[in-house]
C-alpha cells in the first residue's frame, strides 16, 4: 500500500476515534434529567410542585413533591433568588421549597473544555508535521542513490584466500565492460 495512503487512513482513524470519545463525554449526552426553562421552574414554584432546590453553580436541580427531577439553568453572575424573583416567583411559595448550595461539579468533566481546546490543536500539529516529514523525505530521496555504502566482497583479511573477482567474471555488455576498465585504468594511473 502506498505510504501516503496509509498515512491518510491513520489520520482519518484518529478523527474518528478522538470525535467519538467527545461525543461519548459530551456533558449535555450525560445529562439524564428532565431539563426545563428557569420560567417553567418558576411556574411549578407558584403551583406548589416543587419541594427542593439545589444550586450547583449555573445549575439548578428542582425536587418535586411527587419524587420527579429535572434540571435548569440560572443566569451567570445573579443569584438565583434574584433570577426567580424577576421571573415572577411567588415570595410566599419560595419559603416553602428547601434551597440547598452545593459546590460546582466538575470532576473529570471539569478537565472537558481544556482538552477540547488543546486536544484538536495537538492533532493538528501532528497532522500537519506527518505531512512536512513526508514532504521533506519524498524531496531528500530523489538523489539516495549517490549515498548508497560500498559493499565489500570477501572479508579482506587474506587476499590470497578471498576470492578474487576479475573483469571476466562479469558478465554483460562488452563495451560497459571497456568503459569500466577504462575507468579502473585511469584510477590506478591518473
Amino acid at each position: 500500500m502506498n505510504a501516503i495512503v496509509k498515512n491518510l487512513i491513520i489520520i482519518v482513524l484518529i478523527f474518528v476515534f478522538v470525535s467519538s470519545i467527545f461525543a461519548f463525554f459530551n456533558p449535555q449526552g450525560l445529562k439524564k434529567e428532565n431539563q426545563i426553562s428557569l420560567s417553567q421552574a418558576v411556574l411549578d414554584i407558584n403551583q406548589g410542585k416543587v419541594k427542593g432546590i439545589t444550586v450547583s453553580g449555573d445549575l439548578v436541580y428542582l425536587v418535586y413533591a411527587n419524587g420527579g427531577k429535572s434540571t435548569s439553568q440560572k443566569e451567570t453572575g445573579v443569584a438565583l433568588n434574584d433570577n426567580l424573583k424577576a421571573l415572577g416567583a411567588d415570595p410566599e411559595k419560595l419559603k416553602t421549597v428547601d434551597f440547598k448550595v452545593e459546590p460546582e461539579k466538575s470532576g473529570f468533566l471539569g478537565w472537558l473544555f481544556p482538552l477540547s481546546i488543546i486536544l484538536p490543536i495537538l492533532i493538528f500539529v501532528i497532522f500537519f508535521w506527518m505531512i512536512f516529514r513526508q514532504a521533506r523525505a519524498g524531496a531528500g530521496q530523489t538523489f539516495n542513490f549517490l549515498k548508497a555504502p560500498a559493499k565489500l566482497f570477501g572479508d579482506g583479511k587474506g587476499t590470497a584466500e578471498a576470492e578474487k573477482i576479475t573483469f571476466k567474471d562479469i558478465a554483460g555488455l562488452e563495451e560497459a565492460k571497456e568503459e569500466i576498465e577504462e575507468v579502473v585504468d585511469f584510477l590506478k594511473n591518473p
